[in-house]
């Protein structure tokens, strides 16, 4: 595609040559004497038609010069202000991601955080509610972490919870959803999912913790609640009965699964 300044500096190249030939015109049928032709005014003009002409058409040449100089600034400039507008536009969007993700990603573990995972958690109950499918709650803490971080520092705690975080996350479907909503209490929602599957899930999930490599000597054992969402249900009522059944779990020696 023609630049616009090419485009210009092409128009005003025409428009001389155009002049020159009117001009030629003139003077052959306005002030000639008759004795020259067109094309010997066109090609071979007096000294004073070449004087003029050359008078007029310097001075259009330099105004299309010009025109064109500055079409081409404005060139540039536009060229800058889309690049730093496309800059811009990118910069928005990454600062709007890390935004988006700092406000429903633990920036501990990478999974959900405790806002974001209960915000899911209420569309899923409503999505039950109009489709009945079924949905289950699983609950789950690490025993004894206090001793834990007691005993080896919070930098290993922390290192606990992510290793934790990520075991679980190679056991769960992507489907699953599975959030971070205390220090050391995770909770899981498991749509198309009923009880006994999510006891089953819920066992795997923790033979998988008991043989995690921790980044200390002790072994990290989890406690785990299971709730069903019944037809009477709620997401508090739900969230209760599989927080109940992991106190049950921890009160019975922990490191076992419970069902609500």
């Amino acid at each position: 595609m023609i630049k616009n300044s090419n485009l210009v500096f092409a128009i005003g190249i025409l428009a001389s040559a155009i002049f020159w030939c009117l001009d030629a015109l003139i003077d052959v049928y306005i002030f000639g004497d008759g004795d020259e032709s067109i094309l010997e005014s066109i090609f071979a003009p007096g000294t004073h038609e070449i004087y003029m002409r050359a008078i007029v058409l310097f001075l259009f040449v330099i105004v299309t010069i010009f025109a064109r100089s500055l079409m081409l600034q404005q060139e540039m400039i536009n060229h800058e202000l889309e690049k730093h507008k496309n800059n811009l536009q990118g910069l928005v969007e990454m600062r709007t991601e890390q935004l988006e993700k700092l406000a429903t990603i633990d920036d501990l573990t990478q999974i959900f955080n405790r806002r974001k995972f209960f915000e899911l958690a209420r569309y899923e109950i409503i999505r039950n509610d109009r489709h009945q499918h079924p949905l289950t709650v699983i609950m789950l803490d690490i025993d004894h972490f206090k001793h834990v971080n007691d005993t080896f520092g919070h930098a290993a705690g922390d290192e606990a919870i992510q290793v934790l975080a990520r075991t679980v996350s190679n056991v769960i479907r992507t489907t699953d959803i599975f959030g971070r909503i205390g220090v050391e209490e995770f909770a899981l929602l498991l749509p198309e999912t009923a009880r006994q599957p999510a006891e089953e899930l819920a066992e795997r999930i923790r033979q998988c913790v008991e043989r995690a490599e921790f980044p200390h000597r002790e072994k990290i054992t989890i406690s785990l609640g299971v709730a069903e969402l019944n037809s009477d249900d709620n997401l508090s009522s739900v969230f209760n009965r599989a927080d109940d059944a992991l106190y049950k779990a921890k009160e019975s020696g922990r490191n076992k699964v419970v069902a609500a």
